[in-house]
């Protein structure tokens, strides 16, 4: 067991490995910046890509707002 996590479904089991992972990488992903009280930088804009048509400018627009 190398890392360990709140379960986001609502387990009592704490989520473990590769689901620890990916429930972060949900919540990193599901909140936008400056909506997280005290810590602005929090989250990504990835809301405002939602219906754009993929393409190349979008894949970059992507890849930029997961970097941030």
């Amino acid at each position: 067991m190398l890392y360990s996590d709140v379960d986001i479904n609502g387990s009592a089991l704490p989520a473990i490995d590769l689901a620890a992972i990916k429930g972060s990488i949900e919540i990193l992903i599901g909140y936008a910046p400056f909506q997280r009280l005290f810590n602005p930088r929090f989250g990504c804009q990835l809301d405002t890509l939602l219906f754009e048509l993929i393409s190349t400018a979008t894949a970059m627009k992507i890849k930029t707002a997961l970097m941030r």
